[in-house]
This record gives structure tokens, sequence and C-alpha cells, in this order.
């Protein structure tokens, strides 16, 4: 089953509105190759630094 170019981008635009702060940083970084130095970039990565589910998994 292959999906078409549509469907890849409904599926980026949901991780990036639905995601948890991990998954829209990831989402943006290896899909949407965004600048790591961004100021976008630097939000989301605060947003994964106050993160419960990220704490929780990088403190075990």
């Amino acid at each position: 089953m292959k999906i078409d170019k549509r469907q890849i981008e409904n599926n980026i635009n949901w991780l990036v509105s639905n995601g948890s702060p991990p998954v829209k940083y990831l989402t943006h970084k290896y899909l949407l190759k965004n600048d790591l130095c961004s100021k976008t970039m630097q939000k989301l990565w605060k947003g994964v630094e106050n993160c419960s589910v990220a704490k929780e998994i990088f403190s075990k």
C-alpha cells in the first residue's frame, strides 16, 4: 500500500497539531527539516523539556 503526497502532508499536519511536545519537536526536526537554531525549534525544545511525559522517560 502506497500513500500519496497529500496523505503524507495530512499526516504531518496531524502530528504537528496533535502530537505530544516530543513528537512535535521530532516532526519539525526530521520530517520538516527545520533549522535547529530557529526560534520555532528552540520553543519546541522548551516544550519537550517541560513535558511531564519526557521528564518521566528520561528520569528512568
